[in-house]
């Protein structure tokens, strides 16, 4: 990210709700001692909603079917615990927080300020606003951060952060400034809040509040400019806005997810090119074609996955937009009406009949065509079998596409999926199957 230096930022003041930074000691009498009771209120206030949370990952030790035919393998290694922050957003019990941090957890613990601590699940999650929502029982009395308010455009307001992570008895309460930040390279969102604060471990998820004691977002990430290699200018952190979280808490609160109007299409990789229309979906509706780039929406232009997420971000269920394509050496305009459409149903065959196909959380977190696909069973006197197909196979390529690749399209499509060719690897050569009928 090549970003100057936060105009007009006051750098980290560093105060705390124990005492005033040496540059508060600098500010006029009367201005630090209208700081140290704003900070001193905003502890009193907004300091209940912010917790502690430690997650403890899972190490399971017996495979989990993915789909029929697929599962995924046990994961090594011991379970690991992690440290973060959220905070209360509702009476009701649900807790925000990032999504990240939530990734292959087993038992998640919420610690709140009077000591309680308490067991909590996952409601939902949004990966365009890195956040996630947990329920668990709501302390007695409780005091959410339910109010939001926002930082106008074009100026820097003064805010607090918290972070429950320095001390679960007082929360450690940061003062900067803060501007709004439309960030270039990000997964989707596009109107994150910026400050002059670094992300310490442990911090993210922790809530900035205005003045007033309401929300104004959610710390994900730390940016650090760098040219070259070389660090350019101060970190700084990012927040989702916290307007843009209460609509996602209440959407995931009431249907489990964030409910947004759908494309329908799957991209290849992190490009603009068509790889897959879902079935009866807006895009396929609308007459696209598997190999369309898009390369616009409305005035907007797409040359990635990130474009294309930010355009639609913000579209409701029914609005049309104008898409603009390239077919080969023609562009056209489609008009596409959005919808709130889903995955279809899990399919109920195997994508290789007579076979039992393996991944592992690493080959998830991988990009789509680089997961490591293996064959784990195979049925004696089956079809494969007899043509030669043996478990611990790598199955690298299915009719020309990657292994991990067939796979999405036949969680999408089964009926469209029947292999014919497969390419696999065994103790380092290179085998073809033929299939025939």
């Amino acid at each position: 990210m090549n970003a100057a230096p936060l105009a007009a930022a006051l750098a980290v003041l560093g105060a705390t709700a124990a005492g005033a930074s040496a540059q508060d000691r600098d500010r006029p009498a009367d201005d630090r001692g209208q700081l140290e009771r704003s900070t001193w209120r905003l502890v009193r206030e907004a300091a209940p909603a912010v917790l502690s949370i430690t997650v403890t990952t899972r190490a399971p030790k017996f495979p989990r079917l993915l789909i029929p035919g697929v599962m995924l393998a046990p994961a090594a290694g011991e379970p690991e615990r992690i440290e973060a922050t959220g905070y209360l957003a509702t009476a009701q019990g649900h807790v925000v927080t990032t999504a990240s941090l939530l990734r292959n957890a087993n038992l998640i613990e919420i610690h709140f300020q009077d000591g309680t601590v308490r067991d909590a699940g996952i409601v939902g999650s949004d990966a365009p606003f890195q956040m996630a929502v947990l329920r668990t029982a709501p302390p007695r009395n409780p005091k959410p951060l339910s109010e939001c308010a926002e930082v106008p455009s074009g100026g820097d307001t003064v805010a607090w952060f918290f972070n429950a992570k320095q001390s679960r008895s007082r929360p450690d309460v940061r003062v900067a400034t803060v501007h709004r930040a439309s960030v270039d390279g990000t997964a989707g969102y596009d109107r994150y809040l910026a400050a002059p604060l670094r992300l310490d471990p442990g911090s993210a998820g922790g809530p900035l509040v205005a003045g007033d004691g309401r929300l104004l977002g959610m710390a994900v990430q730390e940016v650090v400019p760098r040219t070259g290699g070389t660090q350019t200018g101060e970190a700084s952190t990012l927040f989702v806005q916290g307007v843009d979280l209460q609509q996602a808490v209440a959407d995931i609160v009431r249907h489990g997810s964030v409910q947004r109007p759908m494309l329908g299409v799957v991209l290849a990789g992190q490009g603009n090119r068509i790889d897959q229309l879902l079935p009866g979906s807006p895009a396929e509706l609308a007459g696209l074609e598997e190999g369309d780039q898009i390369i616009g929406v409305d005035d907007a232009p797409v040359s990635a996955l990130p474009d294309l997420t930010r355009a639609l971000l913000r579209k409701d269920v029914g609005d049309s937009i104008r898409l603009r394509v390239r077919r080969g050496d023609r562009d056209l305009a489609p008009l596409v009406e959005l919808s709130a459409f889903s995955l279809p149903p899990v399919p109920t065959t195997a994508p290789l009949p007579g076979a039992m196909l393996e991944l592992t959380l690493t080959a998830l977190a991988s990009p789509l065509d680089e997961r490591e696909v293996r064959v784990s069973q195979v049925v004696e006197h089956s079809t494969l079998h007899q043509l030669g197909l043996r478990a611990g196979d790598r199955l690298l390529r299915v009719d020309g596409h990657s292994a991990a690749r067939f796979l999405a399209r036949h969680r999408i499509r089964p009926g469209d999926t029947r292999p014919r060719v497969l390419e696999i690897e065994r103790d380092g050569g290179r085998l073809e199957i033929r299939i025939v009928e």
